[in-house]
């Protein structure tokens, strides 16, 4: 289980080093995205609006996940801007600024194709991080392919991190992610559970199901109050092998 945290801690705490970034999981990053896609960065100058100096990526959009392709994106030219190199290809995430700008930042989640990026760690380790881009680029294709434009535009949230649960581990499964579509009622209970996308093996599919199926949804006291109908929302589900040092285990962190 070292491994896995050493990636998560790498990629959230020395990310927020200079700035404070939240953690978000990919369709969390998804859903807050004005547009997602995988970018060719062509050019790039200097623009000052309204007293805040903009770094302007052209870019060149490869494959677009969500939302309308920009010709150009913007990021504030300050310590938690966005700063990628001309000819550098990315997976995007973007939100739209108050001025209508089309904006990224360190915090939104960007990641670099460039495996040097990681030329410096090990051998294990690279080839965790060429995995993880795969399995988030595999996942938002298959958001595409089903027209999901939002996993959840509800206030209920999952509330299961690492390890979802421990019935779910010590798995032998050749996927690397699951996807279901929930209805949940209003006593916050699931009523539903229909598989998007199931994992191989069938008995971690069962026990999947059955703790989906058996489990209760939480929201804050205020939004509980406003739920007066069914509601729907995705659930992406990560499965992680085995390693030298913890079993097998299923969650709904992408680490």
């Amino acid at each position: 289980m070292k491994n896995i945290f050493y990636i998560l801690t790498l990629l959230t705490f020395f990310e927020s080093f200079a700035c404070t970034c939240a953690v978000k999981v990919l369709s969390q990053r998804f859903d807050d995205s004005e547009f997602v896609g995988e970018v060719r960065i062509i050019g790039q100058s200097i623009e000052i609006k309204d007293s805040i100096r903009w770094i302007v990526f052209k870019i060149e959009v490869l494959d677009n996940y969500k939302g309308n392709s920009p010709s150009v994106i913007y990021s504030r030219d300050e310590g938690c801007g966005f700063y990628g190199i001309k000819d550098s290809k990315w997976l995007i995430f973007t939100y739209k600024e108050s001025n209508g700008f089309i904006a990224t930042s360190y915090c939104s989640g960007n990641v670099e194709f460039n495996p040097l990026r990681y030329a410096k760690e090990s051998p294990e380790f690279r080839k965790k991080m060429i995995v993880r881009l795969k399995t988030k680029l595999d996942v938002l294709r298959l958001l595409k392919s089903e027209n999901i434009k939002k996993t959840n535009d509800t206030n209920l949230y999952f509330g299961a991190g690492i390890g979802v649960d421990e019935s779910l581990k010590g798995f032998s499964e050749p996927r690397k992610f699951s996807i279901y579509s929930i209805t949940v009622g209003t006593d916050l209970k699931v009523k539903k559970v229909t598989a998007i996308r199931k994992f191989k093996n069938g008995i971690l599919t069962k026990r999947l199901e059955n703790y989906i199926q058996n489990f209760k949804f939480n929201c804050s006291k205020k939004d509980s109050q406003l739920f007066n109908e069914d509601r729907n929302l995705i659930l992406v589900l990560y499965y992680y092998p085995a390693d030298k040092e913890y079993e097998s285990f299923v969650s709904t962190n992408d680490l």
